[in-house]
């Protein structure tokens, strides 16, 4: 499964962003050029929307604790 475009952009602004950097930014295309031919951010990202795939796909039954920490890791929030 490839990481989606449109997934790169908004990994990309969400790093830019915390870099204190606009997306559009000399900074932020060279670091997208860089994480693209990049073999192991290619196979974290693969990894990482496995992951939130799954989570998202089967309702994994874990405990509210266990739950909260992965949405924190996964930046994201129970309404997405």
């Amino acid at each position: 499964m490839a990481v989606s475009e449109e997934k790169r952009k908004e990994l990309m602004k969400h790093i830019c962003s915390n870099l204190g950097e606009d997306f559009g930014e000399l900074k932020c295309e060279e670091l997208m050029k860089e994480i693209e031919d990049c073999d192991c951010a290619n196979n974290y990202l693969r990894t990482l929307e496995k992951t939130i795939e799954v989570y998202k796909r089967y309702n994994a039954e874990v405990s509210p604790e266990v739950h909260n920490r992965l949405m924190d890791i996964l930046d994201l929030t129970d309404d997405e």
